[in-house]
Order: C-alpha cells, then sequence, then structure tokens
C-alpha cells in the first residue's frame, strides 16, 4: 500500500465514472475490477465529487480555555468556514467564505440531490450549559454549488452531535441530546422546517434506501432500520466479535455509505476492524488485531454469510473507509492500516461474491 501519515477513505460520488477514494495525497478513480481510470494528487481534503468537481469544507478554528492553566479545558471555536471546489477538468481551486452563517463550533454538510444544493447543519455553542457535551443550538443552511447562501433556518433545538443526510424531498438530522438520548429531526427540503421526528439509536453511518427507509449504524454492535413515514425502528445485533468501529472524519464527512451497502434489502454488507485481548499481567490487556471482518444480512437482521480478511498485514490494525458494492457481486473496500500507531498505508481491496480477494490495489509514490 501507500506508506504515510495522510489519511485515507471513500468519497461520495454523483457522477457516473466509476468509484473515487483518497489514498495519501491522491485521488483515484477505479472501477469494478479496481482499475485506475485516473489520478489527482492534492494535499486538501475533499468529500464529495460532484459534476466534474471536489468538494468540501475547509474550517478555521481557534482554541478556548475554561482555565488558562488546564490544557483539559479547552475548547475548539470555529471562526469560519469555506466552501472548497476543485475543477477536475481546468485543475483550479476556488473557496468561499461562507460568512454570512451564524458562528457556530462545528459542521457537516451533505448534497440534497433532489434540489442540487448543498445543506450545512451547524452548531453555536451554549455556555450557559455546563454540560460536558457542551449543548448545540442547530442552524440549518443550503447554499448553491458555488457557494452562494440561499436559505439559513435555526431550529431552536439543542445537541451535542449530530449529521446530516438527504432522504427524497426531506433532510434528516441526528443529534444526540441529554440523557443519552438520540432524536432524528425530519425536516421539509424547501421551508426548512422540521415537520416530524423519531427517537433512534445513537448512529453516525446512514445509508438511505428510499423515501421511508434508512439503515443505520453507529459505535455498537448494531444495525438499525429506520422506517421514517411510520416511524419505526428496529435494530438488530449484527457485530458479535471485539471490535474496534473507528470514525475517521465522524460526523464531518458525508457517510451514508462508509460502512453499510446494499444489493437489495436481503443483500446488505457492512465492515468492521475485529480484535481479540490477551491477559499479559494481572491488570493488562494488550488488543490483538484479527483483521477485517464482513458481514452480509437481511433488513430483519438475519445473517446471510461472513468472512475474514488479515492476509494482507496480519499484525496491522486494519480500519475499513468505505464499502462499495460491484456490478459482478463483489465488494471494494478502502482500507487504512497501521502497526503501534505508526507506519500507516492504505489501499484499495476487492472481494469477489465468495468472499475471496481478487485484487489489492494501491499507488506507489
Amino acid at each position: 500500500g501507500i506508506v504515510s501519515d495522510k489519511p485515507a477513505y471513500k468519497l461520495v460520488n454523483y457522477d457516473e465514472d466509476g468509484f473515487w477514494s483518497r489514498l495519501d495525497t491522491f485521488y483515484i478513480n477505479y472501477d469494478d475490477d479496481l482499475n485506475i481510470l485516473s489520478t489527482v494528487s492534492h494535499k486538501e481534503e475533499f468529500e464529495i465529487k460532484l459534476d466534474g468537481k471536489l468538494y468540501s469544507l475547509k474550517k478555521a478554528t481557534h482554541e478556548k480555555y475554561d482555565d488558562p492553566t488546564d490544557s483539559s479545558s479547552s475548547i475548539t471555536i470555529l471562526d469560519s468556514v469555506y466552501l472548497l471546489c476543485y475543477n477536475l477538468k481546468t485543475h483550479t481551486l476556488t473557496s468561499r467564505n461562507l460568512s454570512k452563517i451564524p458562528v457556530f463550533d462545528d459542521c457537516r454538510m451533505t448534497y440534497l440531490k433532489s434540489k442540487n444544493v448543498f445543506a450545512i447543519i451547524s452548531g453555536r455553542k451554549d455556555f450557559s450549559k455546563t454540560s460536558i457535551y457542551h449543548a448545540r443550538n442547530l442552524s440549518l443552511t443550503t447554499l448553491d454549488t458555488a457557494g452562494n447562501i440561499l436559505k439559513i433556518k435555526d431550529l431552536n433545538k439543542l445537541s451535542s452531535d449530530f449529521g446530516i443526510v438527504e432522504q427524497g424531498n426531506k433532510i434528516l438530522i441526528n443529534a444526540y441530546l441529554y440523557g443519552n438520548i438520540s432524536r432524528l429531526y425530519i425536516i421539509d427540503n424547501v421551508s426548512l422546517d422540521i415537520i416530524d421526528s423519531m427517537n433512534i439509536s445513537s448512529a453516525s453511518s446512514y445509508r438511505v434506501i428510499n423515501d421511508s427507509i434508512v439503515l443505520a449504524s453507529g459505535l455498537s454492535e448494531y444495525v438499525t432500520y429506520l422506517n421514517t413515514n411510520a416511524k419505526t425502528m428496529e435494530s438488530h445485533k449484527i457485530r458479535k466479535d471485539t471490535c474496534s468501529i473507528s470514525f475517521q472524519y465522524s460526523g464531518r464527512f458525508v457517510q451514508q455509505d462508509y460502512f453499510l451497502n446494499l444489493r437489495t434489502l436481503d443483500s446488505i454488507f457492512t465492515c468492521y476492524n475485529i480484535s481479540r485481548y490477551i491477559q499479559v499481567s494481572d491488570d493488562k490487556f494488550n488488543s490483538q488485531p484479527l483483521g477485517i471482518k464482513i458481514v452480509n444480512f437481511s433488513h430483519n437482521g438475519d445473517a446471510n454469510f461472513s468472512y475474514v480478511f488479515n492476509d494482507f498485514e496480519p499484525n496491522a490494525v486494519k480500519l475499513p473507509r468505505g464499502i462499495a458494492c460491484t456490478r459482478d457481486g463483489g465488494i471494494i473496500i478502502t482500507v487504512v492500516s497501521s502497526v503501534d500507531n505508526k507506519d500507516m498505508s492504505s489501499y484499495l481491496l476487492k472481494f469477489d461474491p465468495k468472499g475471496n480477494i481478487s485484487k489489492v490495489k494501491s499507488l506507489k509514490k
């Protein structure tokens, strides 16, 4: 793989030109067979490919200290946000300052395909709250792909963490509230008004199936089947191993297919890192990485099959950064691996329908 300390992840691609992943500073366009179609090198971290361009949010921040003598009391304050756009045809980078958006401490972005606009959910910190979660007053903004702000809506809701995704003519915003409660707000994509809501399990990765069904997964062993019309939720225990599920860029990047992808509702894929703990003394355990587990299951939680990949770099911690289903029945996973949190490498894995590795692909510097 590419040995680097730079990130690797799968981009959300809205164009009909195969898949896109970032490995190190390379953006790689590839097909179902891992044939490299094109590569672009760029230092910026982009999250969305749309109309031949790469998009992301760039943030300018500073640290605020409740106690200047205590570094643990620091809070990151977001001063400004820029919409970055890199044109793959002209090789030009443009940056648009979104200065009209209210000052906030964090934000997430998604693309609303039905409206051809971006939607940004942002949180303005409420310093009157003393909770360690630092409550945020949520605000929703839409802007066109050139970065022109179209509408800003104060939702008058508090959250300590949040995410955003499109479902048909609705915008779904998940918010983690106090008392270990997560709420899904259902928002009209024109008025930006909250039209409904439902309690949900905490999740960071979503896969929208249709106008009513959403799959969700989080840091737990459960995958949740949400019906946003009927307001029902079914959680199924899919991950039954000792595992480590790491969400690099959790929330910041659009993650509807980071760890969930499917062919049909009876053939859903998820993948995660697995490990086991070895006792080395009376009070000390070491974690031994066992690779990546790929599980295929149906919408009611029934397991179809599973397999484990640990043939390449068996002593490395391997973390999946995006899963894609291919037309030939296989799957492709973007992988980051490291040993002792160093010597990081990244690569693409292709599995055939029976779970056999068919190809490993990387770029050499």
